[in-house]
């Protein structure tokens, strides 16, 4: 918590945090783009990176490329200190500003859910449990049981490799109690929130 809080103390404390974990994961900084070398010698990941003794039974969950997006918004981020709760329009932009800079269907998601006044998610980009290796692109709170993680799956969820590991992390999540919403890319974006407007209401 010391070390949070002082990068927060700091306007670009978490950016320079994010420039040294692409680093650490074999990106460019600047690009996001493999560091020469070493796209052929750490696919997923390696020991030189985010593979450890420690954590060899996550070993088949961890791939450095789901944290590359995440990391490049992050570089582009000041912090703010902030005393009093987002109204509506802030928790927006601050949802949007975590998207990746890539994920323009994230973005859209939120667009709708922003132009109907639907519940805006509590958070983006959120591991919901340290035991399953998993982050959710957003993430609703529910009081006193788990909450609901939201995956926006575009194009690359639709390999049969992806589709079991999704299908597999997605059944730990329910198991522990979590809600899960799945919204695809090869749907009309309308007719998905329809699917869930039980659990995107009207705004809080």
């Amino acid at each position: 918590v010391g070390v949070c809080e002082r990068l927060a103390d700091e306007a670009n404390g978490f950016a320079r945090l994010a420039h040294a974990g692409l680093g650490v994961c074999h990106f460019e900084s600047r690009s996001g783009e493999d560091t020469p070398g070493w796209e052929d010698r750490c696919s997923r990941g390696c020991y030189e990176c985010l593979l450890s003794y420690g954590n060899q039974m996550q070993h088949r969950l961890i791939d450095r490329r789901l944290v590359r997006d995440f990391l490049l918004a992050l570089t582009k981020t000041s912090s703010v200190k902030v005393t009093d709760e987002r109204d509506y329009d802030e928790q927006y932009r601050w949802l949007r500003e975590l998207t990746g800079p890539s994920s323009s269907f994230e973005r859209a998601f939120l667009d709708h859910i922003y132009a109907k006044r639907l519940t805006l998610p509590d958070h983006a980009q959120y591991r919901p449990d340290n035991d399953i290796g998993v982050q959710a692109d957003f993430y609703y709170e529910r009081p006193g049981v788990p909450g609901i993680c939201v995956f926006i799956d575009g194009p690359h969820h639709d390999s049969p490799e992806q589709r079991k590991q999704d299908t597999r992390i997605r059944a730990r999540l329910e198991d522990h109690g979590f809600g899960v919403i799945a919204i695809r890319h090869d749907r009309p974006l309308e007719e998905e929130m329809a699917r869930h407007a039980a659990e995107l209401g009207p705004e809080r």
